[in-house]
């Protein structure tokens, strides 16, 4: 079974039925506490999201920080998801130092603007 963290919160939500259909219903989605989702993370919320992530295989990323030890604490990730473009919230060297995947979505959040 795929298990899936999500960094997300009330107001930068993350569409779990769209993930399901996507990853299918064996995937295993779960939410980050949200106390722990902040910029920069103190010891206390960094702890406990390495313990989260501890068997997660992927991290879905909206809000808070992914840090060298989340990386290294997550044993079987292999992607971090950012929803956007911006990856200064993530240690991309410790991951390419891991082999895990950082991917962005481009225009994710640009609105489509129809001219008449």
């Amino acid at each position: 079974m795929t298990r899936v963290a999500l960094f997300a919160t009330k107001s930068a939500p993350i569409d779990v039925d769209v993930l399901h259909n996507v990853l299918g219903a064996g995937a295993k989605l779960e939410l980050a506490p949200e106390r722990c989702l902040r910029k920069p993370l103190d010891g206390e919320s960094e702890q406990s999201l390495c313990s989260f992530v501890a068997d997660a295989d992927a991290i879905f990323f909206r809000v808070g920080q992914v840090t060298r030890s989340i990386i290294y604490a997550a044993r079987s990730l292999k992607v971090v998801a950012v929803h956007g473009v911006g990856t200064d919230s993530v240690d991309v060297r410790a991951a390419t130092e891991r082999d895990v995947f950082v991917t962005i979505t481009p225009q994710a959040n640009s609105n489509a603007v129809e001219s008449t």
